[in-house]
């Protein structure tokens, strides 16, 4: 995959963390990616995948369309 729709975990924890500073914005990422991630209800990769990508890649990334799903989950514009 090309490395431009590669968009890193890191970066996607960034950007919610300017909009809603969190005290430990590493746990309460976290937190949110897991459940998100459970959630039968929003399309997204599951934790293997993520694991794999990590390994990879040297970093957990989402595509955009997976960026999408997570934005609706969590109520805020994360693109």
């Amino acid at each position: 995959m090309n490395e431009d729709k590669k968009i890193p975990v890191a970066e996607v924890r960034e950007r919610l963390q300017s909009m809603l500073h969190y005290k430990d914005p590493k746990l309460a990422f976290r937190t949110l990616l897991l459940c998100w991630v459970r959630h039968p209800k929003y399309k997204s990769p599951n934790l293997q995948t993520l694991r794999i990508r990590a390994n990879n890649d040297g970093f957990a990334w989402l595509k955009v369309q997976e960026i999408a799903s997570f934005s609706n989950y969590c109520g805020y514009d994360l693109s």
